[in-house]
């Protein structure tokens, strides 16, 4: 709309407003004149004056009720078309487009283009491994690009959907042990709330499906799923956790289970010795070296104790 037009228009706004407004406080003026009149509480010249009063009671609120409305009204506009404040939901439209037409190589390459130049854009990277997930049926990938995703501080929406994505991701691949392991992460994140008690139920279910209760689940966790790892380890599992801390330039890992004796027969089985236990506020065997290694091997990690 140009500046001419949208000038006229406010003028007839105006316009139309002066009318109604003082169309109604003249008529209103005069009632009350007359009654005053017929009261004989005025003379003529009183009726007339409150009659006048009345006119210019209109035109003095015209211009200010026409601003407001005119404020008003652009504010609405503003909410509806997203032009004020409001953050406008992500979207995606053309790497959806590129999918709608099954061209996925093409759709993953816009993605990667928009992550390069936004690569704090934690929603495109859930598309991107959904996207891998589905259609290009690279669980691999996408598993690495979910857990990219929630390395770089996801909102708690956010983490809650990338929980929910990698649970659905290692049961539709039968990857019982890592289910059970974000399973357990869920219940504690969650813990007291609906979806944390159906997680807990769904890892006692999973642990009695597969006849594992937990005595010899080994998993992997890395330095920042220190909470993940205490969870697994109260559900009866191994859990072997990566220390930011290195000794002597080599990697090392903290050792954790349920309780002191399953503590104590994890750490034989890598050849640990009782007396190395230590007895901090989280009970654990520190592992480097052989040990590290032997424990990695059991986790199904590829073993090497000289970086994470």
């Amino acid at each position: 709309m140009s500046k001419e037009s949208r000038h006229l228009g406010e003028r007839t706004q105006m316009l139309l407003v002066a009318v109604v407004l003082i169309g109604a406080t003249t008529a209103i003026a005069g009632a009350v004149a007359y009654l005053l009149f017929q009261r004989r509480e005025v003379g003529l010249p009183g009726a007339v004056g409150v009659v006048l009063l009345g006119l210019v009671l209109g035109a003095v609120l015209t211009p200010l009720i026409s601003a407001g409305t005119q404020r008003s009204s652009t504010a609405l506009v503003k909410v509806i078309t997203g032009a004020g404040n409001l953050t406008p939901a992500p979207s995606y439209s053309y790497q959806e487009s590129l999918i709608a037409r099954g061209k996925y190589a093409e759709a993953e390459q816009a993605f990667q283009e928009h992550l390069a130049r936004e690569p704090d854009d934690l929603d495109a990277w859930m598309a991107l491994a959904a996207l891998i997930r589905d259609h290009l049926r690279d669980v691999v990938r996408a598993e690495r690009l979910f857990l990219e995703a929630r390395a770089r501080t996801p909102t708690p929406t956010q983490e809650f959907a990338i929980a929910n994505a990698l649970i659905d991701l290692y049961r539709r691949t039968g990857q019982s042990g890592r289910e059970m392991a974000e399973l357990a992460r869920f219940a504690d994140r969650y813990r007291g709330s609906d979806g944390g008690n159906r997680a807990r139920d769904a890892l006692r279910r999973l642990k009695q499906e597969t006849g594992d209760e937990g005595d010899r689940g080994w998993r992997y966790f890395g330095s920042r799923d220190i909470r993940a790892a205490r969870a697994w380890a109260a559900e009866g599992g191994v859990a072997v956790h990566e220390n930011i801390w290195k000794s002597r330039g080599r990697r090392t890992c903290h050792l954790l289970a349920r309780g002191e004796p399953e503590l104590l027969a994890a750490a034989r089985a890598v050849g640990c010795e009782d007396r190395w236990i230590q007895r901090t506020r989280t009970v654990h065997f520190d592992l480097v070296e052989v040990y590290l290694e032997r424990a990695l091997v059991r986790c199904g990690v590829v073993a090497s104790i000289t970086s994470g």
